[in-house]
């Protein structure tokens, strides 16, 4: 019986299907990578189809570690979906696929094996738990280098195969990094804000692949000594992605980073979003202000511009006029006047302030106050009618005015414009499927300001997360409005971070980070990494 006579797939979707396909990839499979059928139930349906042995996700984690010799290379291995390892009792190889009904990929795996290679079906999430656990962890040999050269297919596939695991697993970032004792390359994906590793590419590849990439978003192939950046988009996961590539020359060969972006998932509501219910309503408040100056604060990737697209978002219509500048413009906003940043001809962020400033908008929202004069310009639209949402760095809500005063801004002009500022972190979440409880010592709660009694639990791993023990990030924040006490506190001498933060009324962000912890929802180890106590 068909998945279409099991009613689990609709006549239309497999015709859907069977035109999306890719090259040398099956209807099911295209199906999956849409998201038209589970992938328990595709790879069920494929193990039936061919006669092998369905594995599941757990089974495929347990599998051994890749063969280091007789064997397809590490390289190949990592490129394509697909566990390989040797069989518990000797008897040849175990090679676990996403999609068993690529022929060329079976022909391939027997044709390098030096011994019997059984096929079985697993889901993707399975091998990405089996690479989490074996190769994550150095199990896999290096890649031999190799002295032929590689086709150009090679380099497409496997550069196309590690951007499709990244989207797979939601991660912000891909990374090639050059291995000096091999000559070839490691490939990592930051997921959940941790860097993975996704596996290895040998001298002849990484180098090929590498070009191809350059190829993708229209750089000079043959400019290895300069750092270049591009874009490129591509169809991943089912979704249209945006890709921004930035390449470095490092020892070894060069370094080459992929930003993923996806240019439809535009932010909602902030709550909806995870975040404490009184951080959106500052938020949501300092934004409706007539004008004013509010700052975000916390490092790189701690989702700061969502939040300050989920705030236009919010404020977005035909009455008023709302510019932004951005570096790189990560989400399109229908109505909204969006600028990106270009260093190389002078535009920057202080020039495309001034612009904007002669459009008459009502809002400004600008990606990043990184020195005195876009500072001073953020501070002077704010102080003459309009609305400015941006961003600096600092290690605390309240320490955004320090920031700006640090940056050379008057103080009388940062008490006037201020309007009130937040300060974000995004902490691992425990994986639901195999948290464990915890029992820290009552001591130590205390000596950190940690309530007492609370569900602790800590990371354990399995397959569902692929064996890192979290899945997913939970916001931690704190946000203020400036009031007459602050602002006065500002205006006085020697203001300090520890005293505006006091005077702000926010809940610090390491008490807020160990009131998730006593949830259960994080680890107190993460608690402490995300937002150790001031002082700490």
């Amino acid at each position: 019986m068909t998945l279409i006579d099991e009613g689990a797939l609709a006549v239309a979707d497999a015709e859907r299907a069977r035109k999306a396909a890719r090259r040398g990839e099956s209807g099911l499979a295209a199906a999956r990578r849409l998201g038209l059928i589970p992938a328990a139930r595709a790879a069920a349906a494929a193990a039936e189809t061919l006669g092998l042995t369905l594995l599941t996700d757990a089974e495929t984690a347990a599998l051994g570690p890749p063969p280091e010799t007789g064997a397809p290379q590490p390289a190949f291995v990592a490129s394509h979906w697909m566990a390989l390892a040797r069989a518990p009792d000797g008897s040849g190889l175990i090679a676990a696929l996403a999609d068993p009904f690529d022929d060329n990929l079976r022909r391939a795996v027997t044709m390098a094996a030096e011994s019997p290679v059984r096929f079985a079906v697993t889901t993707e999430a399975g091998i990405a738990a089996w690479r989490a656990s074996r190769v994550e962890k150095g199990a896999a040999a290096p890649a031999t280098p190799r002295a032929e050269p590689v086709a150009e297919g090679a380099a497409v596939e496997a550069i196309e195969a590690f951007l499709e695991t990244a989207a797979r697993l939601g991660a912000s970032d891909l990374h090639l990094e050059p291995v000096e004792a091999t000559g070839g390359g490691r490939v990592r994906a930051r997921v959940d804000g941790a860097m993975r590793i996704l596996g290895a590419l040998d001298a002849a590849t990484y180098p090929a692949a590498l070009a191809r990439a350059k190829v993708l978003a229209r750089l000079d192939v043959a400019e290895r000594r300069l750092p270049q950046d591009g874009r490129a988009r591509m169809d991943l996961a089912g979704r249209r992605i945006d890709l921004r590539l930035s390449t470095a020359p490092a020892i070894g060969g060069e370094t080459l980073a992929i930003r993923l972006l996806d240019p439809e998932a535009a932010p909602g509501d902030l709550a909806k979003l995870g975040f404490p219910a009184e951080y959106a309503e500052a938020v949501d408040a300092a934004s409706r202000a007539a004008h004013g100056l509010f700052l975000l604060t916390g490092p790189t990737g701690a989702g700061k511009t969502t939040t300050l697209h989920a705030a236009l978002s919010g404020l977005n219509g035909a009455e008023r006029k709302i510019m932004t500048v951005e570096d790189p413009v990560e989400y399109a906003l229908p109505g909204v006047v969006q600028m990106q940043v270009r260093p190389e001809i002078g535009f920057d962020f202080a020039r495309a302030q001034r612009a904007m400033l002669r459009h008459n908008p009502d809002v400004m929202m600008v990606g990043e106050i990184r020195d005195k004069e876009s500072a001073a310009v953020a501070v002077q639209a704010a102080l003459t009618g309009h609305l400015v949402l941006s961003t600096v760095h600092a290690n605390s809500a309240a320490g955004a005015a320090i920031r700006l005063l640090d940056l050379g801004v008057e103080p009388f002009l940062v008490a006037a414009a201020l309007i009130g500022a937040g300060a974000q972190r995004l902490a691992r979440r425990l994986c639901d499927a195999c948290a464990e409880e915890d029992a820290p010592a009552q001591a130590s709660l205390r000596r950190i300001g940690a309530p007492e009694n609370g569900d602790w639990r800590r990371a354990r791993g399995c397959a569902s997360c692929g064996g890192t023990g979290v899945k997913g990030r939970v916001p931690v924040a704190e946000a203020f409005l400036a009031s007459r006490a602050f602002a006065d506190a500002v205006r006085g001498p020697s203001p300090s971070e520890a005293a505006l933060g006091a005077l702000s009324g926010a809940t610090p962000l390491h008490l807020a980070a160990l009131e998730l912890a006593a949830k259960g929802l994080i680890s107190l180890d993460e608690a402490l990494r995300v937002a150790p106590p001031q002082g700490a």
